[in-house]
């Protein structure tokens, strides 16, 4: 049985934001919108083309989601969406992604580069980052301090799009297991 992270998926585009609890929160504004009135299918963009992005997309497809990967390596991203079965498909780096969500499964370094990259293809789109700023050595944050890597997405994407955190806070062989999990999530649109 998929488990509630396979319907996060669903409950990340089930409504627009909205004040929840006081707060104006947009990703749990997402949730409480899809538990109240229900869910409906999403169509996901995973970009990157490794472990998480598999996980991810395999429980993305359990969901009843709509999959598609991209990758620098246009081989790997279509060998991965060829694994995860379930009609995914694949596109090379430069595609606009053609998700309502878009999951950024690449390293820290990346993320807000990939994010300028796309750009104006982000519009309107909920953004998952996935990553932890570790520093190479994994003995602190690599982010500047008075910053988060939320705030260098949200600086890289256009004012439109939507950035949630999501999924850093649990290992890839757990999720992988596929069985229900609390995931945190943190978003905001102020």
């Amino acid at each position: 049985m998929p488990g509630e992270t396979s319907v996060l998926f669903r409950r990340l585009a089930a409504c627009r934001p909205a004040r929840v609890g006081g707060l104006v929160s947009w990703g749990l504004a997402k949730i409480f919108c899809a538990r109240v009135y229900g869910a409906r299918m999403s169509s996901i963009s995973i970009i990157g083309a490794g472990t998480m992005a598999g996980i991810l997309g395999t429980r993305a497809l359990a969901g009843g989601n709509t999959v598609e990967v991209i990758g620098r390596d246009a081989a790997k991203a279509a060998d991965l969406a060829s694994d995860l079965g379930g009609g995914a498909t694949a596109a090379a780096t430069g595609a606009a992604p053609a998700g309502d969500i878009v999951i950024l499964a690449v390293p820290y370094a990346s993320v807000a580069p990939v994010v300028s990259h796309y750009g104006d293809a982000l519009a309107g789109k909920v953004i998952v980052d996935i990553s932890n700023p570790f520093n190479p050595s994994a003995t602190g944050l690599d982010t500047p301090d008075g910053t988060s890597i939320a705030q260098e997405i949200a600086k890289a994407a256009p004012a439109s799009a939507h950035v949630v955190k999501a999924f850093n806070t649990i290992f890839g062989h757990v999720l992988a297991q596929g069985r229900p999990l609390d995931v945190f999530i943190a978003g905001d649109d102020a």
